[in-house]
């Protein structure tokens, strides 16, 4: 089973690269993953990075979404060819190396729960996404949903078709907690998950915080 690591970021470039640092050194044991995708206007810093690295060119995120979306949504199946991509954020990345599980790769997307929503999978700041999964997003037409959060258009309002045409499996709830949180801060996993995403949830203090 291949594995990549895909990061956007056109403003916080030091911080992306201790991020990217990080995640590689957490990854090591369960899992390390074989290549790295760096979406920015500006080259990687190729400091303490030992695997394959590829630089795609985009213009700098201005425009959110839509500027995102183009990355997760255009850019992103076109390019990465492993078996499955995970996506990290300055503010979501992996932290606990015990809460890997082989289970992760049964799924085509995981990602932190929605408790609001249902079905509640899920968050794609930090996600892990199936080469099958981006074969059916190069499929669909999501221009539809150009001025909605990328994760949403897959996560709700494509969902339904991704299962039932392209057979696209979602993690359930349980998994994800095990994955992720963002929202779901009074999941059991909280402080023990694999990793998590947000700011703006004060979930990070459970977290190692990264600096630049």
């Amino acid at each position: 089973m291949t594995l990549s690591v895909s990061i956007a970021d056109t403003r916080n470039y030091q911080l992306a690269h201790s991020t990217l640092v990080h995640t590689l050194s957490v990854m090591a044991q369960p899992c390390p993953p074989h290549k790295i995708y760096w979406y920015s206007d500006q080259p990687p810093d190729l400091s303490s990075i030992n695997i394959p690295l590829q630089w795609i060119k985009i213009k700098p995120i201005a425009a959110m979404p839509q500027d995102y979306n183009h990355v997760m949504l255009d850019l992103m199946p076109s390019v990465a060819t492993e078996d499955f991509n995970l996506v990290i954020q300055t503010d979501g990345y992996p932290c606990n190396a015990d809460a890997w599980t082989e289970e992760f790769f049964d799924y085509d997307y995981i990602g932190a729960v929605w408790p609001w929503e249902n079905p509640s999978v899920g968050n794609g700041g930090f996600s892990l996404r199936s080469r099958r999964l981006l074969d059916a997003l190069l499929a669909l037409d999501c221009s539809l949903w150009q001025c909605h959060p990328e994760d949403a258009t897959i996560c709700r309002h494509e969902r339904q078709r991704l299962e039932s045409e392209y057979h696209i499996r979602f993690a359930p709830p349980e998994l994800a907690d095990r994955f992720s949180i963002e929202w779901n801060i009074g999941s059991s996993w909280l402080g023990r998950s694999f990793g998590f995403h947000g700011k703006h949830t004060g979930v990070q203090e459970k977290y190692p915080r990264l600096t630049q």
